[in-house]
């Protein structure tokens, strides 16, 4: 008997929110379970920088505490620098770190 080829998997594209504003507002348990643990991190209260980096880029959070809430901190603004001189954006490096993310997350 003949054995069934097997047919290839299709590949589906995935939505990826890469609109840095998303990052806007949240607290640090949400940004870690977005982006994961940053490489660097420094506090000079009342404010903290998290940085994150890819290949490409980098992406700094500053986060600060919530004046309601003093255990809380959100992010408040966002840099994003290129580490090449290719053209890049805050949503090109985010979009590149939620890849990098998913990928390791998908082990």
């Amino acid at each position: 008997p003949a054995k069934p080829s097997a047919k290839p998997i299709p590949r589906v594209a995935v939505k990826i929110d890469d609109n840095p504003r998303r990052l806007l507002g949240l607290d640090v348990k949400s940004l870690t379970g977005l982006l994961g643990a940053p490489r660097f991190t420094r506090r000079d209260p009342p404010a903290q920088l998290w940085r994150y980096r890819d290949k490409g880029c980098v992406l700094d959070l500053f986060l600060y505490e919530d004046t309601n809430k003093k255990s809380r901190s959100t992010v408040r603004h966002y840099e994003a620098r290129s580490l090449s001189k290719s053209n890049f954006t805050a949503r090109s490096c985010l979009r590149a770190l939620l890849i990098a993310r998913r990928k390791l997350k998908a082990g």
